[in-house]
């Protein structure tokens, strides 16, 4: 073996020792935290039917917008083509 592929093959198990390492050390850590936190998780009976109630809110805020779009839409589609700011020539390739 040259000099070249020994420098290429220690360089590539260092690569690989230090993502090996960086990975053990995260799943540790991981570890570590949830159990710490092994007694925080879940809801209580006071602040469930608020967090259901974030849920919904979160979930309607689409629904809303996309009626205002398809509103839009179809006051577009009432008005002239010269006044929706088109143009009435149409594209060619």
């Amino acid at each position: 073996m040259s000099f070249e592929e020994m420098v290429v093959a220690v360089i590539g198990i260092s690569v690989a020792g230090v993502g090996l390492l960086g990975f053990v050390i995260a799943r540790i850590t991981g570890l570590i935290q949830s159990w710490i936190n092994r007694n925080k998780g879940g809801y209580d009976e006071e602040t469930l039917p608020i967090a259901w109630q974030n849920v919904h809110a979160v979930r309607k805020t689409p629904d809303v917008r996309l009626k205002n779009l398809e509103a839009i839409l179809a006051e577009e589609d009432r008005l002239p083509a010269e006044t929706r700011g088109f143009g009435t020539k149409k594209a060619t390739n």
